[in-house]
């Protein structure tokens, strides 16, 4: 518990907003993986937010991003 409000903490005090999050299923007792797609931010604010949330400790692995441009 609390594992997606520190990730939203750190990605708002970046002022990044979230659009959507997936969370797909996972075994009780194991791992979950979240997927988040924020709205347009600054790159620099989301490699602060990213360095933020590597260092929570209920974060396991490092976060990954795919950058997506809408044309």
């Amino acid at each position: 518990p609390g594992v997606l409000a520190g990730i939203t903490k750190a990605l708002s005090g970046e002022k990044i907003g979230v659009e959507s999050v997936v969370q797909p299923s996972s075994k009780e007792g194991k791992a979950a993986h979240i997927i988040i797609l924020t709205h347009r931010t600054k790159e620099s604010a989301m490699v602060s937010a990213l360095k933020k949330i590597s260092k929570l400790g209920s974060v396991l692995e490092a976060p990954n991003v795919i950058r997506i441009e809408r044309l």
